[in-house]
């Protein structure tokens, strides 16, 4: 069986794990990294209600879910956008750098050329969108399990 390279789906002349791997590793960090300004606000939000209640104010109205969540998931987009010119970048170095737009042209797997453009940057996007439903999910069951009864059942009462 034949082992899979990396290497078999970047441009020629691209070391991936020198310099792609490396950044495309670090825009996942750096995503994962910004959304926890969800769980943060959300703390801090917390205890805000959790002191008004204690002190036996007025129940203050816990902010839904998916406003608290818009500032945390909102790098995401722009990782996907740098992932779709990172595919376009593949492209010029075929036409303009390497030259080997036309070797690819003429081999016999048809799909060659858009397969060493296209692979990494989707696959990039597939593990960010991965990453986006495993935080969102985390940080619902956080939101669901920390905020007070109280607060819930208030703030589905309209």
């Amino acid at each position: 069986m034949k082992k899979i390279d990396i290497q078999d789906f970047v441009p020629v002349g691209i070391d991936f794990r020198q310099m792609e791997g490396h950044w495309i590793t670090g825009g996942l960090l750096v995503c994962g990294a910004w959304s926890l300004i969800t769980p943060i606000q959300y703390f801090d939000l917390r205890q805000q209600v959790l002191q008004s209640l204690k002190n036996h104010g007025p129940v203050l109205r816990m902010v839904p879910f998916s406003e608290l969540s818009r500032l945390g998931i909102s790098i995401f987009p722009l990782f996907f956008l740098a992932m779709l010119l990172l595919g376009l970048t593949h492209m010029h170095i075929h036409h303009r750098q390497s030259m080997s737009v036309y070797l690819m042209k003429r081999l016999p797997n048809p799909w060659e050329y858009q397969i060493r453009c296209w692979t990494v940057p989707l696959l990039a996007i597939l593990a960010a969108a991965i990453e986006l439903a495993l935080l969102y999910g985390l940080y619902y069951l956080i939101y669901l399990k920390c905020t007070p009864i109280e607060c819930l059942l208030f703030m589905y009462q309209t």
